[in-house]
Protein backbone atom coordinates (compact mmCIF):
# COMPACT_ATOMS: atom_id res chain seq x y z
CA UNK A 1 0.00 0.00 0.00
CA UNK A 2 1.07 3.33 -1.14
CA UNK A 3 1.97 5.67 2.27
CA UNK A 4 -0.28 8.96 1.88
CA UNK A 5 1.51 11.92 3.04
CA UNK A 6 -0.06 14.44 4.99
CA UNK A 7 -1.31 17.54 3.62
CA UNK A 8 0.31 20.97 4.50
CA UNK A 9 -1.42 23.30 6.59
CA UNK A 10 -0.87 25.33 10.38
CA UNK A 11 -1.24 23.94 13.76
CA UNK A 12 -3.13 25.70 16.61
CA UNK A 13 0.12 26.85 18.32
CA UNK A 14 1.09 28.91 14.63
CA UNK A 15 -1.95 30.13 14.29
CA UNK A 16 -1.83 31.54 17.29
CA UNK A 17 1.34 32.76 17.39
CA UNK A 18 0.35 34.45 13.62
CA UNK A 19 -2.63 35.98 15.19
CA UNK A 20 -0.08 37.45 17.88
CA UNK A 21 1.83 38.92 15.88
CA UNK A 22 -0.62 40.54 13.59
CA UNK A 23 -2.56 41.82 16.96
CA UNK A 24 0.93 43.85 17.77
CA UNK A 25 1.51 44.95 14.48
CA UNK A 26 -1.85 46.82 14.58
CA UNK A 27 -1.70 47.84 18.26
CA UNK A 28 1.58 49.41 16.74
CA UNK A 29 0.73 50.66 14.23
CA UNK A 30 -2.68 52.12 14.71
CA UNK A 31 -1.46 54.93 17.51
CA UNK A 32 0.94 55.99 14.20
CA UNK A 33 -2.07 56.14 12.05
CA UNK A 34 -4.33 58.18 14.56
CA UNK A 35 -0.90 60.51 14.56
CA UNK A 36 -0.83 60.90 10.91
CA UNK A 37 -4.93 61.65 10.89
CA UNK A 38 -4.64 64.53 13.69
CA UNK A 39 -1.42 65.88 12.29
CA UNK A 40 -3.62 66.72 8.71
CA UNK A 41 -6.39 67.60 10.80
CA UNK A 42 -4.23 70.04 12.79
CA UNK A 43 -2.56 71.27 9.59
CA UNK A 44 -6.35 71.89 8.15
CA UNK A 45 -6.75 73.92 11.16
CA UNK A 46 -3.33 76.09 10.74
CA UNK A 47 -4.58 76.55 7.15
CA UNK A 48 -8.21 78.31 8.82
CA UNK A 49 -6.37 80.47 11.33
CA UNK A 50 -4.06 81.42 8.12
CA UNK A 51 -6.82 82.35 5.71
CA UNK A 52 -8.52 84.74 9.07
CA UNK A 53 -4.91 86.08 9.55
CA UNK A 54 -4.73 87.42 5.95
CA UNK A 55 -8.14 87.99 5.80
CA UNK A 56 -7.57 90.65 8.49
CA UNK A 57 -4.27 91.97 7.18
CA UNK A 58 -6.21 92.26 3.51
CA UNK A 59 -9.22 94.28 5.20
CA UNK A 60 -6.65 96.84 6.98
CA UNK A 61 -4.62 97.42 3.54
CA UNK A 62 -8.12 98.03 2.38
CA UNK A 63 -9.89 100.51 4.57
CA UNK A 64 -6.00 101.26 7.08
CA UNK A 65 -8.07 99.63 9.83
CA UNK A 66 -8.79 96.24 11.41
CA UNK A 67 -12.68 95.64 11.57
CA UNK A 68 -14.44 95.84 14.68
CA UNK A 69 -14.20 92.91 17.06
CA UNK A 70 -17.97 93.29 17.82
CA UNK A 71 -20.64 96.08 18.17
CA UNK A 72 -23.86 96.85 18.62
CA UNK A 73 -26.69 97.78 15.86
CA UNK A 74 -29.40 99.28 17.61
CA UNK A 75 -29.64 95.69 19.26
CA UNK A 76 -27.31 93.05 18.58
CA UNK A 77 -24.97 94.24 15.24
CA UNK A 78 -22.35 91.93 13.77
CA UNK A 79 -19.05 90.48 14.45
CA UNK A 80 -15.88 90.82 12.63
CA UNK A 81 -16.64 87.74 10.64
CA UNK A 82 -18.95 89.43 8.78
CA UNK A 83 -16.47 92.66 8.04
CA UNK A 84 -13.93 90.39 6.47
CA UNK A 85 -16.49 88.10 4.35
CA UNK A 86 -14.84 89.56 1.06
CA UNK A 87 -11.03 88.15 1.84
CA UNK A 88 -12.49 84.95 2.37
CA UNK A 89 -13.89 84.55 -0.34
CA UNK A 90 -17.34 85.29 0.84
CA UNK A 91 -18.37 88.07 -1.30
CA UNK A 92 -21.61 86.97 -2.40
CA UNK A 93 -22.60 86.77 1.09
CA UNK A 94 -21.73 89.90 2.12
CA UNK A 95 -23.07 92.08 -0.50
CA UNK A 96 -26.44 91.00 0.59
CA UNK A 97 -25.69 91.28 4.09
CA UNK A 98 -27.97 93.68 5.66
CA UNK A 99 -25.49 96.40 7.45
CA UNK A 100 -27.90 98.56 8.72
CA UNK A 101 -31.16 97.24 10.65
CA UNK A 102 -31.64 96.98 13.91
CA UNK A 103 -30.08 93.73 15.16
CA UNK A 104 -29.02 92.86 12.21
CA UNK A 105 -26.50 90.30 13.71
CA UNK A 106 -29.51 88.54 15.47
CA UNK A 107 -31.07 85.84 12.75
CA UNK A 108 -33.70 85.59 15.05
CA UNK A 109 -34.82 89.20 14.41
CA UNK A 110 -33.37 89.73 11.06
CA UNK A 111 -35.09 87.73 8.04
CA UNK A 112 -32.81 89.06 5.22
CA UNK A 113 -29.39 87.73 7.39
CA UNK A 114 -31.00 84.85 8.39
CA UNK A 115 -32.03 83.53 4.55
CA UNK A 116 -28.70 84.38 3.69
CA UNK A 117 -26.65 82.24 6.52
CA UNK A 118 -29.47 79.44 6.87
CA UNK A 119 -27.49 76.06 6.61
CA UNK A 120 -24.11 77.45 4.82
CA UNK A 121 -20.83 75.81 6.01
CA UNK A 122 -18.34 78.24 6.52
CA UNK A 123 -15.35 75.36 6.57
CA UNK A 124 -12.93 77.70 7.12
CA UNK A 125 -14.09 78.93 10.88
CA UNK A 126 -14.13 74.54 11.85
CA UNK A 127 -11.57 72.76 13.38
CA UNK A 128 -11.42 69.10 12.24
CA UNK A 129 -10.41 67.89 15.01
CA UNK A 130 -13.49 69.42 16.79
CA UNK A 131 -15.98 67.06 18.13
CA UNK A 132 -18.76 70.26 18.23
CA UNK A 133 -21.58 70.02 15.86
CA UNK A 134 -21.26 72.60 13.06
CA UNK A 135 -24.59 73.75 12.58
CA UNK A 136 -26.68 75.04 15.48
CA UNK A 137 -29.89 76.60 15.58
CA UNK A 138 -29.09 80.47 16.19
CA UNK A 139 -32.84 81.40 16.68
CA UNK A 140 -34.90 80.15 13.83
CA UNK A 141 -31.77 79.52 11.44
CA UNK A 142 -28.98 76.80 11.64
CA UNK A 143 -25.56 78.57 11.60
CA UNK A 144 -22.38 77.93 11.95
CA UNK A 145 -20.73 78.06 15.41
CA UNK A 146 -16.65 78.88 14.78
CA UNK A 147 -13.95 77.53 16.65
CA UNK A 148 -11.94 80.44 16.34
CA UNK A 149 -12.36 83.77 18.21
CA UNK A 150 -11.12 86.93 18.31
CA UNK A 151 -8.83 88.41 21.07
CA UNK A 152 -10.10 91.81 22.86
CA UNK A 153 -7.52 91.47 25.50
CA UNK A 154 -6.76 90.04 28.62
CA UNK A 155 -7.19 90.35 32.38
CA UNK A 156 -5.32 91.58 35.01
CA UNK A 157 -3.16 88.71 37.23
CA UNK A 158 0.26 87.36 37.45
CA UNK A 159 1.91 90.13 37.37
CA UNK A 160 -0.09 91.85 34.68
CA UNK A 161 -1.86 94.99 34.99
CA UNK A 162 -4.66 96.37 32.76
CA UNK A 163 -6.90 99.18 33.29
CA UNK A 164 -9.27 98.89 30.25
CA UNK A 165 -11.72 96.25 31.87
CA UNK A 166 -15.37 96.49 32.34
CA UNK A 167 -17.31 93.46 34.45
CA UNK A 168 -19.68 91.53 32.33
CA UNK A 169 -23.13 91.94 32.98
CA UNK A 170 -25.68 88.99 33.96
CA UNK A 171 -27.62 88.21 30.98
CA UNK A 172 -29.10 84.40 30.12
CA UNK A 173 -26.26 83.14 31.94
CA UNK A 174 -24.89 83.66 35.35
CA UNK A 175 -21.76 82.67 34.81
CA UNK A 176 -21.58 86.06 32.57
CA UNK A 177 -22.28 88.05 35.80
CA UNK A 178 -18.58 87.48 37.43
CA UNK A 179 -16.79 87.83 34.14
CA UNK A 180 -15.17 90.64 32.37
CA UNK A 181 -14.12 92.17 29.02
CA UNK A 182 -11.12 93.96 28.22
CA UNK A 183 -10.36 96.14 25.40
CA UNK A 184 -6.55 96.18 25.25
CA UNK A 185 -6.56 93.72 22.29
CA UNK A 186 -6.58 93.90 18.23
CA UNK A 187 -10.23 93.10 18.22
CA UNK A 188 -12.29 94.86 20.88
CA UNK A 189 -15.52 96.26 21.00
CA UNK A 190 -16.86 99.29 19.71
CA UNK A 191 -13.67 100.47 18.66
CA UNK A 192 -11.36 100.60 15.08
CA UNK A 193 -7.67 99.64 15.37
CA UNK A 194 -4.77 99.72 12.79
CA UNK A 195 -1.94 97.22 13.05
CA UNK A 196 -0.01 100.65 14.16
CA UNK A 197 -1.73 100.60 17.33
CA UNK A 198 0.50 96.86 18.49
CA UNK A 199 3.07 98.60 19.75
CA UNK A 200 4.29 95.45 20.87
CA UNK A 201 4.96 94.37 17.37
CA UNK A 202 2.28 92.61 15.47
CA UNK A 203 4.46 89.01 15.96
CA UNK A 204 4.14 89.44 19.35
CA UNK A 205 0.41 89.95 19.54
CA UNK A 206 -2.32 86.89 19.69
CA UNK A 207 -5.19 87.81 17.18
CA UNK A 208 -7.30 85.13 16.91
CA UNK A 209 -7.35 81.93 19.10
CA UNK A 210 -8.98 78.50 18.74
CA UNK A 211 -12.24 77.39 21.51
CA UNK A 212 -12.93 74.31 19.54
CA UNK A 213 -13.99 71.35 22.31
CA UNK A 214 -16.64 70.66 25.10
CA UNK A 215 -16.37 71.64 28.15
CA UNK A 216 -17.22 69.97 31.25
CA UNK A 217 -19.15 70.97 35.01
CA UNK A 218 -18.34 69.31 38.06
CA UNK A 219 -21.09 66.62 37.48
CA UNK A 220 -19.41 65.76 34.41
CA UNK A 221 -21.89 67.38 32.20
CA UNK A 222 -20.84 68.65 29.01
CA UNK A 223 -21.44 72.13 27.71
CA UNK A 224 -20.08 74.14 24.62
CA UNK A 225 -17.70 76.78 25.81
CA UNK A 226 -16.65 77.83 21.57
CA UNK A 227 -17.18 81.73 21.39
CA UNK A 228 -19.95 81.95 19.17
CA UNK A 229 -22.68 79.40 20.77
CA UNK A 230 -25.34 79.76 20.37
CA UNK A 231 -26.23 82.49 18.16
CA UNK A 232 -23.05 81.38 15.28
CA UNK A 233 -20.68 84.01 13.55
CA UNK A 234 -22.58 86.62 12.72
CA UNK A 235 -23.27 88.09 16.13
CA UNK A 236 -21.56 90.81 17.81
CA UNK A 237 -22.73 92.62 20.91
CA UNK A 238 -25.83 94.55 21.79
CA UNK A 239 -24.04 97.84 23.15
CA UNK A 240 -23.97 100.63 20.48
CA UNK A 241 -21.04 102.60 19.17
CA UNK A 242 -18.91 104.35 21.97
CA UNK A 243 -19.08 101.42 24.22
CA UNK A 244 -15.68 100.76 24.56
CA UNK A 245 -15.04 98.19 27.85
CA UNK A 246 -12.99 100.16 30.28
CA UNK A 247 -13.18 103.47 28.17
CA UNK A 248 -16.53 104.89 29.57
CA UNK A 249 -17.75 105.50 33.06
CA UNK A 250 -20.18 102.43 33.32
CA UNK A 251 -19.16 99.61 35.19
CA UNK A 252 -20.38 96.89 33.54
CA UNK A 253 -20.77 94.98 29.80
CA UNK A 254 -23.05 92.77 27.89
CA UNK A 255 -22.14 89.14 26.06
CA UNK A 256 -19.62 89.42 23.79
CA UNK A 257 -19.85 86.64 21.31
CA UNK A 258 -16.94 85.63 19.10
CA UNK A 259 -14.41 87.12 20.61
CA UNK A 260 -12.59 86.56 24.34
CA UNK A 261 -10.94 88.41 27.17
CA UNK A 262 -7.89 85.98 28.31
CA UNK A 263 -8.64 85.19 32.10
CA UNK A 264 -7.68 81.06 31.91
CA UNK A 265 -4.84 78.79 31.01
CA UNK A 266 -5.01 77.58 27.55
CA UNK A 267 -6.81 73.87 27.63
CA UNK A 268 -9.42 74.84 30.25
CA UNK A 269 -12.33 72.82 29.67
CA UNK A 270 -14.30 73.05 33.18
CA UNK A 271 -17.35 74.96 32.43
CA UNK A 272 -18.53 76.92 35.67
CA UNK A 273 -16.12 79.71 36.74
CA UNK A 274 -16.12 83.37 36.42
CA UNK A 275 -17.27 84.03 32.89
CA UNK A 276 -17.12 81.14 31.59
CA UNK A 277 -20.83 80.09 30.06
CA UNK A 278 -22.36 79.05 27.03
CA UNK A 279 -24.58 81.92 26.29
CA UNK A 280 -22.19 83.42 26.38
CA UNK A 281 -18.98 83.74 28.94
CA UNK A 282 -16.85 87.11 28.34
CA UNK A 283 -13.46 84.78 29.76
CA UNK A 284 -14.25 81.20 27.48
CA UNK A 285 -10.71 79.85 27.15
CA UNK A 286 -8.55 78.96 24.59
CA UNK A 287 -8.75 75.30 24.26
CA UNK A 288 -9.49 72.69 20.91
CA UNK A 289 -9.38 68.99 20.68
CA UNK A 290 -5.33 69.00 19.57
CA UNK A 291 -3.20 66.63 21.78
CA UNK A 292 -1.61 69.01 24.73
CA UNK A 293 -2.95 72.86 22.79
CA UNK A 294 -4.16 74.80 20.43
CA UNK A 295 -3.91 77.14 17.71
CA UNK A 296 -3.77 81.04 17.46
CA UNK A 297 -3.38 83.69 14.95
CA UNK A 298 -0.86 86.19 15.21
CA UNK A 299 -0.66 90.02 14.14
CA UNK A 300 2.00 89.11 11.44
CA UNK A 301 -1.19 86.58 10.17
CA UNK A 302 1.56 83.69 11.05
CA UNK A 303 -0.38 80.82 13.13
CA UNK A 304 1.53 79.02 15.94
CA UNK A 305 0.64 76.49 18.19
CA UNK A 306 0.25 77.31 22.01
CA UNK A 307 0.92 74.28 24.79
CA UNK A 308 -1.57 73.98 27.30
CA UNK A 309 1.69 74.05 29.63
CA UNK A 310 1.83 78.39 28.08
CA UNK A 311 2.75 80.36 31.14
CA UNK A 312 -0.15 82.79 31.93
CA UNK A 313 1.67 85.82 32.17
CA UNK A 314 3.44 85.08 28.53
CA UNK A 315 -0.46 84.39 27.32
CA UNK A 316 -1.85 87.61 28.65
CA UNK A 317 0.96 90.02 27.37
CA UNK A 318 0.55 87.98 23.75
CA UNK A 319 -2.91 89.24 24.36
CA UNK A 320 -2.60 93.08 24.79
CA UNK A 321 -1.12 94.86 21.97
CA UNK A 322 0.77 97.66 24.07
CA UNK A 323 2.11 96.24 27.27
CA UNK A 324 5.73 97.13 26.50
CA UNK A 325 7.11 93.43 25.98
CA UNK A 326 8.70 91.91 23.47
CA UNK A 327 8.35 87.63 24.11
CA UNK A 328 10.71 86.78 21.40
CA UNK A 329 10.43 83.17 19.64
CA UNK A 330 7.37 81.74 20.72
CA UNK A 331 6.49 78.05 20.89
Amino acid sequence: MRHRSAKPGFTLVELLVVIAIIGILVALLLPAVQAAREAGRRSSCTNNLKQLGLALHNYHDTYKKLPYGIRGQNGWGPSWYVGVLPFVEQTAIFNKFDMTSNNNGWVATNANNAALVNNVILNYLLCPSSPLDPLWDGGGSNLVMPHYAGISGALPGNGFVESRVCTGIDCCNSNVQAGSVASGGMLVPNKLLGLANATDGTSNTLMVGEASDWGFDSGGTRHRIDCGYPHGWIMGSDRNAGNVPGEQSFNNYGRTFNLTTINYPIGTKTWGPPGIGDNLGPNNPLQAAHPGGCMGALGDASVRFFTNSTDMLTLRRLATRDDGGVLGPLN
